[in-house]
């Protein structure tokens, strides 16, 4: 089965993997800067505590403290999870680690004019991250592919404890939820855990609200709404139903129709006034269901209660806009006017129906032909499935990802291994006219330590990686294949390939010369297996170019701070 974990280096951050499992992302970074930035850290921008200098000497302490939460680095590890939901501890290594290696250097090649170099070669870099060697297109007419991916993911992820025989349902599950949710508009799945007593995974097409169990008029609506011949009216409010101001300016739902804020009442009465001629209007239109964003008056409850109303109140951002995909219902944002056109603003459910889950009481809402679904995963443990939820939320993400650009590139280090031995070039092409040959060599040195470091290969001094002059991806001297598991060794002896393991304490550079390597026939690479790593090419690039230019400018923002 394919994985993905090494690619994000994350097993070799903290050694062995029962301590990287309790450490978060944050942690995580600290404890990379503590076990390899020198004793002082000498640019104040990453810690930026009092305009000085820290010494990182208690990892835990640094990252718990309030003021941490702004610090540069991870402010960037997410902007880079808001944008691609992957590659932040990538990116935070990548940049961590790209600092280091130019501090570590500042006595051969001044910060300034690494900082120089560096911007000079990003052009070089760009153009190298557009090889077709590193693309790998995907074919949607087949769930194949999408399901080595998918299984990627999930088998990165060793907190969620899951084997490949439980990847497997819970991957096919997750591919079925995302083609289901593919029409002409784009749906959604929405993903709810479990309670952590087992592991498995559901998939059910609607949407899934707790409900409570004791309410006595549920049972009357489940068999007056389950089945019926005629589709069930639903309105839906993106508004507090409550004579409550702030609490209604709050909503930043980009889905509204009508964007005015709702005025406060003068009194009560006022407000059960209004909101009790809307609700009557839409009753008297044949709506059984009514969902609302947030809170209800209970006296509006009641009232809904005594006419036979379905009520789903505190749906929460999310489920309210899985209702509206799923209903097809326009959100009414106003009580202050009579509600024109209100035929056109209800949505349609086929069907609600009773369903336990977990010992918990759903009501399942569903719509012949709907595109939104609910995926109900579990996992061993409270925690695990926590984690597991953020995983098949990261693999849905990736998912919707490949619809606009359908790529993947090698994973498991292969990747930063092709960039940094293609880096070798640049050496030897003697471009870069802002320094001299032996400067140029130290800067490529330190972005192509940067990146290994960061895909979470093994670079210690001992390490015995090795790269392939043809297709120049990482190995390990006892595989039968490459770190990604693309390329065969089979392959590379048949195109008259050789290896070189990489030499970390060689002054000339750890890779050999770039006339060493030769060129490699694309078309061999092209083919997906269930074997692979990959990533998502579009994230894995974006993170590269963006952590080496956020290292650029935090180096600029250091010395700028050591002349005051």
């Amino acid at each position: 089965m394919p994985r993905i974990g090494k690619a994000l280096g994350i097993h070799e951050l903290c050694g062995h993997p029962t301590v990287l499992s309790k450490m978060s992302p944050a942690v995580r970074l600290f404890a990379f800067l503590n076990r390899n930035i020198v004793a002082v850290v000498m640019i104040p921008s990453i810690v930026l505590i009092h305009w000085g200098w820290l010494k990182l000497q208690d990892v835990e302490a640094l990252v718990k403290k309030e003021e941490k939460k702004d610090l540069p680095v991870l402010l960037i590890m997410k902007a880079q999870l808001e944008k691609h939901n992957n590659f932040g501890l990538y990116m935070g290594i990548l940049v961590s680690s790209m600092i280091e290696q130019v501090l570590s250097k500042k006595d051969k090649v001044a910060i300034s004019l690494a900082t120089v170099v560096i911007q000079e070669i990003l052009p070089k870099l760009s153009s190298i991250l557009k090889s077709d060697c590193l693309k790998i297109s995907i074919d949607f007419s087949s769930v194949k592919q999408l399901l080595h991916i998918v299984n990627s993911v999930l088998l990165s992820k060793p907190m969620c404890g899951l084997t490949v025989y439980e990847v497997e349902p819970l991957g096919v599950c997750l591919v079925k939820a995302f083609l289901g949710s593919i029409g002409e508009e784009m749906g959604e799945v929405i993903v709810i855990s479990g309670d952590g007593t087992r592991c498995d995974s559901r998939l059910y097409p609607g949407v899934l609200y707790m409900f409570d169990v004791h309410d006595n008029l549920l049972d009357l609506l489940e068999k007056q709404f389950h089945g019926g011949t005629e589709d069930l009216l639903l309105a839906l409010f993106n508004i507090m139903l409550t004579n409550d101001e702030s609490s209604n300016k709050l909503s930043n739902d980009s889905n509204k129709i009508d964007t005015t804020s709702e005025s406060c009442f003068n009194t009560e009465s006022e407000f059960l006034k209004h909101a009790m001629l809307v609700i009557e209007q839409a009753v008297n239109s044949g709506v059984k269901i009514i969902a609302c964003q947030k809170v209800v008056h209970p006296t509006l409850r009641m009232h809904l209660r005594r006419k036979g109303v379905l009520l789903l109140d505190r749906l929460g951002t999310a489920p309210s806009q899985a209702v509206q995909k799923l209903s097809g219902a326009v959100p009414i944002s106003s009580l202050t006017r009579y509600v024109e056109n209100l035929d056109t603003m209800l949505g349609r459910i086929t069907s609600v129906r009773k369903l336990t889950c977990d010992g918990k009481e759903y009501l399942h809402l569903q719509r012949e032909g709907g595109n939104v679904a609910t995926l109900f995963v579990n996992a061993i443990g409270e925690e695990a499935t926590i984690e597991l939820k953020v995983c098949v939320e990261q693999s849905l993400s990736l998912l919707y990802q490949l619809v606009s650009e359908p790529v993947v590139t090698p994973g498991a280090g292969c990747f930063d291994m092709f960039i940094a031995a293609s880096l070798q070039q640049v050496i030897q092409e003697e471009s870069i006219l802002v320094c001299s040959s032996r400067e140029l060599r130290h800067v490529v040195h330190c972005l192509q330590q940067s990146l290994l470091t960061a895909s979470g290969l093994d670079t210690s001094p001992t390490s015995l990686i090795a790269v392939d002059s043809t297709f120049k991806h990482a190995w390990f001297s006892s595989d039968t294949s490459c770190c990604c598991g693309l390329i065969p060794r089979t392959l590379v002896k048949g195109q008259q390939g050789k290896w070189s393991t990489l030499d970390w304490v060689s002054q000339q550079g750890m890779f050999p010369n770039g006339s060493w390597f030769c060129p490699t026939s694309v078309d061999v690479i092209k083919d997906l297996h269930e074997r692979a790593i990959v990533d998502l090419y579009s994230s894995k690039v974006n993170a590269v170019m963006m952590a080496l230019e956020s290292s650029v400018n935090l180096l600029g923002i250091g010395m700028v701070i050591s002349r005051v």
